[in-house]
């Protein structure tokens, strides 16, 4: 049920409707589908009382408010998660790509030290076996 009120606003009338049907928690709920607390539900009826609106009406327009705000609360929450999620790919590509500079540094170490053994072996002897087992390090850390 509406009632109306004139109020004089700067000399001017204004006609205001106000509600007057109260509206039950459960009423909300079976019209909604939104759960809320006594104290939320307080403040809703409050917004509820002031509006023009009837309870089907009103509740129809809180409902797409609600899913609207509730809409744009899980786009800010992936935008949020896919830069969280750029910003770790960008951290382990960088770790990725010192983990490899650190293997390809200690790969020409060993293939510097394979080939100063190789030739210390040359300075002191052939033996041919230890010749070919520095040879197949050599080739091993070369590739």
């Amino acid at each position: 049920m509406l009632s109306v009120t004139n109020i004089h606003a700067n000399g001017k009338k204004v006609t205001q409707l106000n509600n007057l049907s109260n509206m039950l928690q459960s009423e909300f709920t079976m019209r909604t589908q939104i759960w809320c607390t006594t104290e939320q539900f307080e403040e809703l009826h409050k917004m509820y009382m002031s509006s023009p609106l009837d309870k089907d009406a009103w509740c129809k327009q809180y409902k797409r408010k609600h899913e609207l705000d509730i809409t744009k609360a899980m786009v800010d929450e992936i935008t949020s998660l896919k830069q969280e999620l750029a910003a770790e790919r960008s951290k382990r590509e960088q770790e990725r790509e010192h983990a490899n500079k650190e293997l390809l540094e200690a790969l020409h170490k060993a293939n510097a030290y394979a080939e100063e053994l190789i030739r210390i072996y040359d300075i002191k002897g052939n033996d041919k076996a230890i010749h070919a087992l520095f040879a197949k390090l050599q080739e091993k850390y070369n590739h």
